[in-house]
């Protein structure tokens, strides 16, 4: 069964004293995860009141970002509670009316890592949330009000025909991982699926936020509207069942492929909801693909690139590229801009979902 990452996230303007100091210019949210036993061990999905010390940036190693920026988490519940912090202006910057992005990293105590991508959504004027204890190092509680944002942003066909497009991508790396998974039954297919069901889920809120019509109008693995999809999942599904290895080099190319068709579809997006999807998606395939490459390596075997360069392949699986929020985050960003679609590409999407 595939577990759904749903997210629910209230801002809200807190004015009061943190560690003494006065914090008129925070912004706190609420952010609230059911179920959330899809980041690693977190169980039942019941949601929980955080009360915390908001001012402490080590209390717990876990950290949340929201939109690109990279606040500290104040405590994460195994019931998946969290609340984080960020200056108002730079919210007021990024959240508007419709999808924003998420995305949750970080160690649990026994030093494993887990990743999860996911949209949410933002309402213009929302009502001022409860407190619900929150209180801060002065044992005050917080003063609430009303976090205003900008409206949404009208998208051009090139953004529709990408998200339509991504949609049906993310749908086939889930499609194969389930088939990987029920064939070899190793967990890596399974907690890939997972977070490929996310990366789908996220998608959908763009094109449910934006009104367009979804390409996947029937969810059966293997099924697609777009031709090209089908052909592909028939064809990594056949050469994924020869052997593990070949199973783990299939992940390799769909993560492979994924990433240059977000990196190709960035350079032609300027909608900032549409950028914060992508780019969380490029952070979380350059993720699996390097869990897919150890896993190779492992069993004795390499996996050569067929889309990336092989310098920009190298910097993914040394650690050094793992999208905007990665050490080279900047530099990486001149990059991405500077790119251009592939004609094929730019074709495919277009006949299948364009004008």
């Amino acid at each position: 069964m595939i577990r759904r990452l749903l997210l629910l996230v209230t801002p809200f303007l807190a004015a009061a004293f943190v560690n003494g100091a006065r914090a008129d210019d925070t912004v706190y949210i609420d952010v609230q995860i059911s179920p959330s036993n899809i980041v690693l061990g977190l169980d039942k999905g019941a949601a929980v009141t955080v009360h915390t010390d908001i001012a402490f940036s080590t209390v717990d190693r876990n950290t949340v970002a929201l939109s690109g920026l990279a606040p500290y988490l104040t405590k994460a519940d195994i019931t998946g509670n969290l609340v984080a912090k960020f200056r108002q202006s730079e919210v007021e910057a990024i959240l508007s009316p419709g999808v924003a992005a998420l995305t949750l990293t970080g160690l649990t105590q026994d030093g494993l890592t887990f990743e999860g991508a996911d949209s949410i959504r933002v309402i213009a004027d929302p009502a001022p949330p409860v407190p619900n204890g929150l209180t801060f190092s002065n044992g005050q509680p917080a003063a609430v009000k009303t976090l205003r944002v900008m409206p949404a942003q009208t998208l051009t066909q090139v953004e529709v025909d990408h998200i339509l497009f991504m949609r049906e991508e993310e749908k086939l790396a889930r499609d194969v991982y389930i088939a990987m998974y029920d064939l070899w039954g190793v967990r890596v297919f399974d907690n890939i699926s997972r977070s490929e069901q996310n990366h789908m889920d996220a998608i959908k809120n763009l094109i449910d936020t934006y009104g367009l019509s979804d390409p996947v109008v029937d969810d059966t693995p293997g099924v697609f509207t777009n031709g090209v999809f089908g052909d592909l999942y028939a064809q990594l599904t056949t050469q994924g069942s020869g052997s593990l290895v070949d199973a783990l080099g299939v992940g390799a190319y769909i993560e492979d492929l994924d990433i240059v068709d977000l990196r190709n579809a960035l350079s032609e997006v300027d909608c900032q909801c549409v950028v914060q999807v992508f780019e969380n998606l490029e952070a979380g395939s350059c993720n699996h693909l390097r869990a897919f490459v150890q896993l190779l390596t492992a069993q004795g075997e390499t996996y050569t690139p067929e889309f990336l360069t092989q310098d920009d392949f190298d910097a993914i699986i040394d650690g050094a590229q793992g999208g905007p929020q990665g050490p080279n985050g900047q530099q990486f960003q001149q990059q991405r801009r500077q790119n251009r679609l592939q004609p094929m590409k730019r074709q495919r999407a277009r006949d299948w979902y364009g004008n």
